[in-house]
Formats: structure tokens, C-alpha cells, sequence
């Protein structure tokens, strides 16, 4: 739409700089859907537009987030007369909600032919113990809506190799879960660069960063797909949390050298050797799944109390003491 000159124009009314967290959802809310039927699925937003590139090949990836509306625009105006459009995803992933089709799989448009099933993983070292964890999660709890698929390059028993371990964490209690983090990681020599912290709750991870970076015992540094904690409470800053948001998720580095901490939506397309996944109690299946296939090598999971995951993962995983010790029963 830039590059259409193509101004968004948001009302004066859907436009809140006011501190009350409740009018600000639901006018966020009403914005959100305002965008989305005056530009964003509106298949005539460019009918009166130059468009100024044409492309021969247009390749998407992460499909299961689309609406179809936005690939039939994408189609009608960016890919040339005889042009190949290929589109790839994981229904699995399905953080959004989008609608499926008659065989479980990503509803997207007409016109693409039916899916090609991709059975060989190349995010995962061999004999990766990651794979038969994420092979055992879809049959526990994503059997019933979707199409399962594994790798069928090998199957391997989930066994001791490197790190993959759970324990519970308490919201309440962010400077434990901190220290936690930072402990696995000395014990394990794990380096910051290799270490990903997700989770689907920035609150949360605002928090966390700030003990991360703060306490009296550690100050790590770290990198982070939002706006700081301190930026978030800041008068002068909090009107421009949109943007100061997305010039952290348009800057965030996988090799920065620092410990990295994002929400789940913002990692999706992203890959850690090790992986701290916090789990929510209000977390889909869905959710945890898109976690759970960030890591590379290692994973830590971190259930809240009472989780309807924790007993999946006491079987399929080993457990870390509480109280900060990291010895694996």
C-alpha cells in the first residue's frame, strides 16, 4: 500500500492515547477490525492503484496464518499473468484460528490444487529427541482437528540426549523463574546467543526481561521482540507503543550474542538450540505446539500450576527440581 501510495487513514474515534486498559482493548479491538474490511481483506484496496511490481514467483510461507482474502489479493495484483504462486504452512501452528477445510487443512482459496505433504525435517539435527516429543504432543491433543504428520527419516525413543526437561513456574514469582533460567544455563554452559525464552503472554516476558536485566544477582543482557518494561510505564513512550513495538520485532537478531526473549506470534519462522517455552494455563494446543517446534536441540518447558499439559509432559519429559536446583530426577 506504500509503494500504491496508499494512505491508512484510522478515524479520530478509534484513536485512544488515554491509560485505561480496558477502553484501550476495545477500542484497539474496533480498530483492528476497522483495518481489516477498509484495507487489509478489501479486494478492491488497489483497484484504482498503479501497482508498480508485477512478480514472476511469489513464495509464502507460514499460510495457516492468511486470510484467504489476502492471498486472492496478493494473487490478482502482484503475480504476473504467468507467474507461479506456491504456498507453504503448517495447519498445526493455527495460533489464529483460521478456518480449515473438509480434510483439516489450511482453508486458504481456490485455485491451488491440493496439498503436498513435506515428510523430512531439516530444522532438527539427527537423532534429535525433539521430534518424537512434537510427534507425541500432536497425537495427545491435535489428533483430533488436524492431519498429523512426523518426520519419516527415523523415529527415535525420547532419550537423556542434551537438555529436555520440565518443571512449574508461578507468575507471581518472576524473579524464581528468572534465576531458574539463568542457573539451567550456567550449569549446562549454554551460551545467551543459543538461549530463546517464548512465551504467549508479553506480560510475562516484560517482567522476566526486567528481573533478567535487573537483579541483584545477574544483569543480562537481552533482546527482545517488545517494548521494555520500563518503556511500556513510561508516560512519554507509552503513546508510541505501537511503534516502538514494531522497530523491536523489525530489529530482533537471532545472532545478537544476548539472551533473546519473544512472544510465540512474534518467533513463529524463528529457530533456538535452546528453547525456555512458558507455557499458560489459557494456551491452545495449537500454541504450545508452535513453542515446542522452535527448538532446535534443547527444551525447557515451564508449566504454570494446575496446566492441563503437565501431565503430557511428566510423561514424555524429565522433571527439574524446584527452588531453582537444576538436577534432573
Amino acid at each position: 500500500m506504500n509503494n500504491s501510495g496508499i494512505d491508512v487513514v484510522i478515524p479520530e474515534h478509534l484513536q485512544y492515547e488515554g491509560k485505561d486498559p480496558i477502553t484501550a482493548r476495545r477500542i484497539a479491538t474496533e480498530r483492528d477490525h476497522y483495518l481489516e474490511a477498509t484495507y487489509y481483506s478489501n479486494q478492491q484496496v488497489f483497484e484504482r492503484d498503479e501497482i508498480k511490481t508485477i512478480y514472476n514467483t511469489i513464495l509464502i510461507d507460514e499460510i495457516q496464518d492468511y486470510k484467504p482474502e489476502w492471498i486472492k489479493i496478493i494473487r490478482s495484483n502482484f503475480l504476473a499473468e504467468d507467474g507461479e504462486m506456491l504456498l507453504f504452512g503448517d495447519e498445526k501452528q493455527n495460533i489464529y484460528n483460521r478456518a480449515l477445510d473438509g480434510e483439516r487443512r489450511s482453508k486458504v482459496v481456490e485455485g491451488f490444487g491440493t496439498w503436498i505433504k513435506l515428510t523430512k525435517s531439516y530444522r532438527y539435527t539427527f537423532q534429535s529427541p525433539i521430534i518424537p516429543l512434537v510427534d507425541s504432543f500432536q497425537k495427545s491433543f491435535l489428533l483430533k482437528d488436524y492431519q498429523l504428520d512426523s518426520d519419516e527419516s527415523f523415529q527415535l525413543s525420547l532419550t537423556s540426549i542434551g537438555l529436555q526437561a520440565y518443571t512449574t513456574f508461578d507468575r507471581k514469582k518472576i524473579a524464581e523463574l528468572a534465576a531458574h533460567i539463568i542457573k539451567i544455563a550456567k550449569e549446562y554452559s549454554i551460551h545467551p546467543n543459543d538461549i530463546s525464552v517464548i512465551s504467549s503472554q508479553e506480560i510475562v516476558l516484560r517482567e522476566l526481561d526486567y528481573v533478567l536485566r535487573n537483579s541483584n544477582s545477574h544483569k543480562e543482557r537481552t533482546l527482545c521482540t517488545f517494548p521494555s518494561l520500563e518503556v511500556s510505564e513510561h508516560p512519554k513512550y507509552v503513546k508510541k507503543y505501537q511503534e516502538i513495538s514494531a522497530s523491536k520485532k523489525k530489529g530482533f537478531n537471532l545472532n545478537s550474542g544476548v539472551l533473546k526473549l519473544s512472544s510465540t506470534h512474534s518467533f513463529k519462522g524463528f529457530e533456538s538450540p535452546l528453547i525456555f517455552l512458558l507455557v499458560n494455563n489459557n494456551d491452545a494446543p495449537e500454541m504450545v505446539f508452535t513453542g515446542l517446534t522452535r527448538a532446535k536441540e534443547n527444551v525447557v518447558i515451564f508449566l504454570e500450576n494446575g496446566s492441563r499439559y503437565f501431565d503430557f509432559f511428566t510423561k514424555h519429559m524429565t522433571k527439574l527440581e524446584g527452588n531453582g536446583d537444576t538436577r534432573i530426577q
